[in-house]
């Protein structure tokens, strides 16, 4: 669903959005959440090369992104519970990080990858592949 923002409000961009404000209830309120914009082509590069290392690592790619976050710092230390210790990671959607923050991220990330995870993968030939993949690098960090 979207919209396009006039000088004084938002008006329907596609059939979908037209549906949806033609089942409002005249003077229903509606709730808008901002989302931060994504340059979706590199968001989606970056996932992909999460995955690519996770697979050649036999890791699933959820738990090696966690991994990635966890050790660029990007976690909240929330104490003790039954006597472990809780972090929560952060997220990386469009709703928690900003374009800048994911570059940031990344680009700590792939120093992780480099020194930490690279050197786990058994295959040379698979893992000189990820060097150059990780060599690679989009569009520099921008506030």
């Amino acid at each position: 669903m979207r919209f396009t923002r006039n000088r004084n409000d938002l008006s329907p961009f596609d059939a979908e959005a037209r549906r949806f404000v033609d089942a409002l209830v005249s003077g229903e309120p509606v709730t808008l959440e901002v989302i931060y914009e994504r340059d979706m082509v590199e968001h989606r590069k970056i996932m992909a090369q999460i995955a690519d290392v996770a697979k050649a690592i036999h890791a699933d790619p959820q738990w090696l992104r966690a991994q990635l976050l966890f050790e660029t710092g990007h976690f909240a230390l929330l104490g003790e519970l039954y006597g472990k210790t809780v972090v929560a990671v952060s997220s990386m959607s469009r709703h928690h990080m900003k374009d800048y923050e994911l570059h940031a991220f990344w680009h700590d990330a792939v120093e992780v990858l480099r020194k930490k995870v690279l050197p786990q993968v058994r295959d040379a030939a698979e893992r000189e592949r990820l060097v150059a993949m990780l060599s690679q690098q989009g569009a520099p960090a921008t506030g």
